[in-house]
């Protein structure tokens, strides 16, 4: 070998490993899942508030007017469906028809599922 293959060699082993580190995880369907999901530490505001505005508090679902029992855009009214007998958790992890539906514009990832369990966990705090 001479020093240009060399050269050449070194520089795609560099690539290959840069790319083998940035895509560090596993394919689920369409959906990336990392390798580890912090649950710890899980509030709200912070977490559960964004999870919740993206795949249940939306355009026509469970907002104001929207089909959807609760407007989950409201604390207290989510928290409401939590309390009723585990509405929440059975439709997110046990129900023949989970929440979201199949049909929804962006379906719970499953480190989002093991986020709003640990959240359920604690009593789903307004933290």
């Amino acid at each position: 070998m001479n020093i240009s293959s060399i050269g050449r060699f070194v520089f795609f082993i560099c690539i290959v490993t840069v790319l083998l580190y940035t895509s560090c995880g596993k394919e689920k369907g369409n959906l990336y899942v990392p390798l580890s999901c912090d649950t710890t530490n899980i509030k709200y505001n912070d977490t559960i508030k964004n999870i919740v505005a993206t795949t249940c508090a939306v355009s026509g679902c469970h907002v104001s007017g929207g089909a959807g029992p609760g407007d989950f855009t409201i604390y207290a009214e989510l928290k409401a469906k939590v309390d009723d007998n585990g509405k929440v958790y059975d439709r997110v992890f046990v129900n023949a028809s989970p929440m979201p539906p199949s049909y929804a514009p962006k379906q719970l990832t499953d480190c989002e599922k093991q986020k709003i369990k640990s959240w359920l966990n604690m009593g789903a705090p307004n933290n």
